[in-house]
């Protein structure tokens, strides 16, 4: 019984039952690829998730709540495009980015919370 592999799409007789691949060296670079091409299609989203909890946590120096104008975390490099998930806060839905809470108001302001 012959198989292809799936990286070279060479024909191959497999040694083993669950045999994928003719080399390991064929397996390996075909998961680093899939795994590559993962992480580029999640990038967008990862890279300023990445650097908002860089500024929140430089910023936040043992405090548990801390108020600044839209336009200073912005001029920060801040991005309120992006959030990990929503948490509820005194019966208001928040948006959270990992464990800091984003409540922003009618003036211009961003309340950020720490949630632990």
């Amino acid at each position: 019984m012959e198989r292809t592999d799936l990286l070279t799409q060479e024909l191959f007789s497999p040694k083993r039952i669950s045999q994928k691949f003719a080399k390991p060296e064929n397996r390996i670079k075909y998961y680093n690829k899939k795994a590559e091409k993962l992480r580029q299609s999640i990038t967008y989203i990862d890279e300023p998730l990445k650097k908002n909890i860089n500024i929140l946590n430089a910023i936040f120096k043992g405090e548990k709540k801390l108020i600044f104008s839209k336009q200073f975390m912005l001029g920060k490099g801040f991005s309120f495009n992006v959030m990990t998930h929503f948490d509820t806060i005194d019966g208001k839905r928040v948006a959270c980015i990992y464990y800091y809470a984003i409540i922003m108001d009618d003036i211009d302001n961003v309340t950020f919370i720490k949630l632990n």
